[in-house]
């Protein structure tokens, strides 16, 4: 449902940034498989986590559900903040790149 979602976001951007010319388009466009790329590492991260919480729900220990439901914000916090500092570092050398 979430890339559904996403598509449906991105045809919008391309639909309505299409009305400013063809290098407007490949600008918002190029950006896709970068956000789909973060968005299947948050979701894996929150799957795993959802995984290994049902299991200790399943065998009835709810201090490691706690513990693992914590460890997968911190996870996914902390793996958002990372690829925040990355891509800003890095965004001016891919945009010579993209110019090309």
């Amino acid at each position: 449902m979430i890339n559904i979602l996403q598509s449906a976001y991105q045809l919008t951007d391309a639909f309505w940034v299409g009305r400013l010319g063809a290098a407007q388009v490949a600008a918002v466009s190029i950006n896709m498989p970068v956000t789909f790329l973060v968005i299947a590492i948050g979701s894996g991260l929150a799957m795993a986590g959802a995984i290994l919480s049902a299991q200790y729900m399943g065998a009835g220990q709810q201090h490691k559900v706690n513990h693992v439901a914590a460890q997968t914000v911190l996870m996914v916090t902390f793996t958002a903040l990372v690829l925040e500092i990355v891509g800003y570092i890095l965004s001016p050398y891919f945009f010579k790149i993209v110019r090309r």
